[in-house]
């Protein structure tokens, strides 16, 4: 085959797949192709229903990976004493890890892993996994965590719900140690 067919060959198959694309774009309301070349950044390219490419601007993500850290002693509402050791982390690709725990000079413990962590606000955190309790059981728990409130300790709320469906509860404050989100 010449030169020239293998160009003109080259050309009618480009011309081809062009045709295609756009008519696949024009089947679809809208088509929107991202990339994340920049750390905590999407860059995107859309294409409208016209065929008109735009490139869109590297935007920055949601805060990622979400942290937060709890340790020190506390006062608890039941009038006991006890300590926090807790650490989750949610990184980028949504996966949650880490560890809780919480004991009371009263017996009452909760020590586990967290499953999943959901930032509410600024200054409100909510975990949720499934601790070992007191009793050796496996109960799955939901902590709220309530830090940097303007003259106002941090505090927290443990619901513990067991197997057979038991609902218990561990709160209080943090009078020592740290908050950090």
């Amino acid at each position: 085959m010449k030169t020239g067919s293998k160009r003109i060959l080259a050309a009618l198959t480009m011309l081809f797949g062009s045709v295609l694309l756009l008519a696949s774009v024009r089947a679809q309301s809208s088509f929107t192709h991202s990339n994340n070349l920049i750390p905590n950044s999407v860059t995107a390219l859309s294409v409208a229903t016209g065929g008109t490419v735009n490139l869109l601007a590297p935007v920055a993500a949601a805060t990622c990976p979400e942290k937060i850290a709890a340790h020190g002693h506390t006062v608890n509402d039941d009038g006991s004493k006890g300590t926090m050791d807790d650490y989750a982390e949610r990184d980028c690709d949504n996966h949650t890890s880490g560890n809780e725990d919480v004991e009371t000079d009263k017996g009452k413990k909760c020590v586990g892993q967290v499953e999943e962590l959901t930032k509410i606000s600024d200054s409100e955190v909510e975990e949720k996994g499934k601790c070992e309790t007191e009793d050796g059981e496996k109960d799955d728990f939901v902590m709220i965590i309530i830090c940097k409130v303007p003259l106002a300790p941090n505090a927290y709320v443990i619901t513990r719900t067991s197997p057979a469906g038991l609902v218990s509860r561990i709160s209080g404050m943090l009078i020592d140690g740290y908050v950090q989100m």
